[in-house]
């Protein structure tokens, strides 16, 4: 089971570049400096909504689109902790398998999954669409996905069942994870797979992006 990485993000770096503090930051994003030192220094395991909230903000602040700085946020060094789980299942998947047994289950998701675009989520809740949609097209079963990952068969039922309303408390390297093991899937990289898992989301950013833009906060 792959244990738990430093999740190393570039807050620092681009807090600075923004000319803001850490109390400041973390006063327009409603959390407590501690947090943001603690994301800074490596520690913690934060939530991947958390991770796209820092990038809306910072982008406000670098007057730059939130998928830009997403990618200055994450470093290749933090995607790279999840080289072993790509590897391993592009090996996986590179085996001759029949697809009996699991296809109707798989169907079921993709039909669950054609259905969800029209349910509106709150702004904490994270759309996992896509990456139901890259496990359903593969022969790899719920197990498969355990064991490469390292994420119970459980918590997988609860992140693929799209009623969930747990969505919005999926953590970073658990989401990393998950994208290292399905993008050999789409024969691209992690990065390129995240990008495309989290393209909902960032439309999303960016729609946000361009309010904040029009209407900044305190006239800046």
């Amino acid at each position: 089971m792959p244990e738990a990485k430093r999740m190393v993000l570039n807050v620092r770096a681009l807090r600075e570049r923004a000319m803001v503090s850490a109390p400041e930051l973390a006063s327009s994003l409603g959390v407590s400096a501690t947090i943001i030192y603690k994301l800074e220094m490596g520690k913690g395991n934060p939530r991947l909504s958390s991770v796209l909230r820092i990038a809306l903000e910072l982008g406000v602040l670098l007057n730059t689109h939130p998928r830009d700085v997403l990618r200055e946020l994450i470093p290749p060094e933090t995607l790279g902790a999840v080289d072993d789980i790509y590897t391993r299942s592009k090996n996986l998947l590179g085996e001759p398998r029949s697809y009996k047994g699991s296809y109707r289950a798989k169907r079921r998701f993709l039909q669950q999954a054609a259905a969800a675009d029209e349910v509106e989520r709150d702004t904490n809740e994270i759309s996992l669409v896509r990456l139901q949609e890259l496990f359903a097209k593969t022969f790899l079963t719920r197990t498969n996905l355990a064991d490469l990952t390292g994420i119970s068969s459980r918590r997988l039922g609860d992140l693929f069942d799209l009623n969930s309303s747990n969505t919005g408390s999926l953590a970073l390297w658990t989401f990393l994870r998950l994208v290292a093991a399905l993008a050999p899937a789409r024969e691209s990289t992690v990065e390129e797979t995240m990008f495309y898992v989290l393209e909902d989301e960032l439309g999303r950013l960016d729609q946000l992006y361009e309010e904040r833009r029009q209407d900044p906060p305190g006239g800046r």
